[in-house]
Order: structure tokens, then sequence, then C-alpha cells
């Protein structure tokens, strides 16, 4: 079963909790291994909206891959999970605006 939104419309969950049940979900039904971890992963698309994170390309760079594991234990399925995610919430934000 699905766990429930907080009641309040306005209030927020933590990012990590949705990150991490995208990737349960991954994981359960796929065999990942990463590869090419000495290159920046290629982003050619769309970038998330909003100014309080790194564009999607600077997030996916080699540097910054390497310093999210390493300082925050944040990997590279995490951080294009979390892209996904905030590519989600700009075309909400879109939505809403028609």
């Amino acid at each position: 079963m699905p766990k429930p939104w907080p009641k309040d419309p306005c209030k927020t969950v933590r990012f990590s909790l949705l990150t991490g049940a995208v990737r349960k979900a991954i994981k359960f039904a796929y065999k990942l291994e990463r590869k090419n971890t000495k290159k920046d992963i290629p982003w050619t698309t769309y970038d998330q909206g909003g100014t309080t994170h790194l564009s999607a390309e600077e997030t996916l760079t080699k540097k910054n891959l390497d310093w999210s594991l390493e300082d925050q234990g944040i990997d590279a399925l995490d951080e294009i999970i979390g892209v996904a995610i905030r590519l989600g919430i700009e075309q909400g934000k879109r939505i809403e605006k028609e």
C-alpha cells in the first residue's frame, strides 16, 4: 500500500523519501551496474527548473558525482532519479500555469 501524503496540501516530504522509493522499485525490477565511472553522464534534453539546484548537466559531471558520493553518500542513480523528479516538478508547475 502506498504511503499517504501529508494531510496538509502545502506540506512537503523529504526528497530522499521520494528518491529512495523510486530507487528501491528500480533495484527490485532490474540488475544495475554503474559503468563509465570516469566520465560525465551526458544530458542533452530539458533542464530542471528553478535556481536552487545545479543544472542537470552540472549535476551529472564526474566531478559532482564523485563529490556527491564521497561527501553525501548519494550515488549516480540517486542523482539521476533526483533530476527526473525535479523535471516532473517543473512540468507540474507549468501545467498549473495553463
